[in-house]
Order: C-alpha cells, then structure tokens, then sequence
C-alpha cells in the first residue's frame, strides 16, 4: 500500500498552552480561542476566498504533543470510567495516525490568519487542511452516538475562592487580560465544568480524603488556574501569570490508558 506525506499548510496560536484542561471537544467551551496562520508559500488571498461567509469550518490537524507511546489498539475514554473502547471508537490521540478534527466558529479572517473560537487546540499544533462545515451535509440529526448514551458527561459547579477572584481583578486592571473579566471566567468554567481530570485521578480522589494536596493547574489566556475537587464540583484557588519560561507542573498530563 502506497505510503503518504503531508506538509502543514498552518499553524495554531491558542489560548490553550499544553493539553491538560483543554477541552476535549471545542464546541462546549466557545469562550477559547485561537488564531491560524498560514504557512507564507501559501497563496492565502486566493485559497480563503469565499470561506468567511462560511460561519464555522472543520479543521484537520496534528495530534503533535503525543507522548511517545506507540498508537494503541484499545483505549480508555473518560466517559466510560476505566473501561476500554477500541480506539477507532473513540477520539484518542494515540491512533495509527495521529489525526484530529474539529469543528470551529470561524470568527474573522485577516490576511493569512484566521480568527476562530470553541477550539480543543493547544499552542504549535499544526493545521494539515482547512474545510468549509456545511449544515445541509455535515449535520445528521438520525445519527446514533453508540456508547455515549449510556454514559452521560456530567456538568460540575465551578467557583472561584476571593484570592482567585481579587487577582483577576487586579490583572484586568492592569490590561494584562486577553479578554473581558467575565469572558476569561467563563473559558475557565467551560474548561473545567466537564472534568479534565485523567481517570486515575478521579478514581483517587473519589476514594480518599483529603483530596489530592497541591490540587491541579493548567494554563489558558496567559493565565495558570489553580484548582482542586471539592467533592462535588471544583474550586479555583489560584490565578497567576504565565512566562514563556514557565512550565505547569500542577496538572498531569491526560492519558489515554
């Protein structure tokens, strides 16, 4: 069987960093965002004409931030709890071929670079082809969702403790914020309200008390958002500032098995 190579036509800049608490689906969090810019050999005036009048578009990309785990045959999605699905069953990143979809509002375009929201993307990923979604073919209303029915993603509360609130405070009164107080605030929600703890750690937490100690943290929007499970739903303890030299280190990595 002939063999392929693909060369990325773009490039992703996110308000996500790294893939802890990005969400697995764009569309529930449509308070993230993202810019495309297209690679410079591109003819970009030419092959965009026409898509701003689309108002989202699906996007093939790279899962580039992959562990080095070799692609798996089954995996263990988070809505089933530990159980396994093969992995053509679900939308692991860990496949023979290491390739997302999305589909995203397309918000503007400028030039070369394209402006979108409700993204599951994170910072350098790369963009191998850009579509037009189109509701007459690509919505199926018959469409059965298999093993999702019958294992629903629950919606947690999110609050945020007076230190976390009194620091946003102070950084939009700076303009060091990306975007207005009450939209950063509800990106951190959307992030957080669906779980993005791995399954180990849910499991942990659900049988021991006191929870896990220094919490989790993931960064959005130039920002590191400290959080802990209050058994019920979560807390953000913390907000801080980001460098480019800064690591997170308080939020494991999601893991496919």
């Amino acid at each position: 069987m002939a063999s392929w190579s693909f060369e990325p036509i773009g490039v992703v800049q996110s308000c996500f960093a790294e893939k802890f608490g990005t969400p697995k689906q764009g569309r529930i969090s449509p308070n993230s965002r993202a810019v495309i810019k297209l690679s410079e050999h591109l003819d970009a005036p030419a092959m965009l004409d026409g898509l701003q009048a689309f108002s989202h578009i699906w996007l093939l990309w790279v899962f580039h931030a992959n562990s080095n785990r070799a692609s798996l045959k089954k995996v263990r999605p988070p809505r089933l709890a530990g159980e396994k699905a093969g992995v053509f069953a679900s939308r692991s990143p860990h496949r023979p071929n290491p390739i997302g979809l999305s589909a995203v509002r397309l918000d503007k375009i400028e030039g070369s670079i394209l402006h979108i929201s409700g993204v599951d993307l994170i910072s350098g990923t790369p963009v191998l082809d850009i579509k037009p979604y189109i509701p007459e073919w690509d919505s199926l209303p018959e469409a059965s969702d298999g093993w999702l029915s019958q294992h629903p993603d629950p919606i947690y509360s999110v609050t945020f403790s007076p230190l976390a609130l009194e620091t946003m405070k102070a950084l939009e009164a700076e303009q060091f914020l990306a975007l207005p107080l009450n939209e950063i605030q509800s990106a951190i929600r959307e992030c957080l309200e669906r779980d993005p703890r791995p399954t180990p750690y849910r499991r942990l937490e659900a049988k021991q008390s006191p929870n896990i100690k220094d919490g989790y943290g993931f960064e959005i929007y130039g920002l590191n958002v400290c959080f802990q499970w209050e058994g019920n739903g979560f807390l953000v303890t913390r907000v801080e500032r980001t460098t480019k030299e800064s690591t997170n280190d308080t939020g494991p990595n999601h893991s496919a098995d």
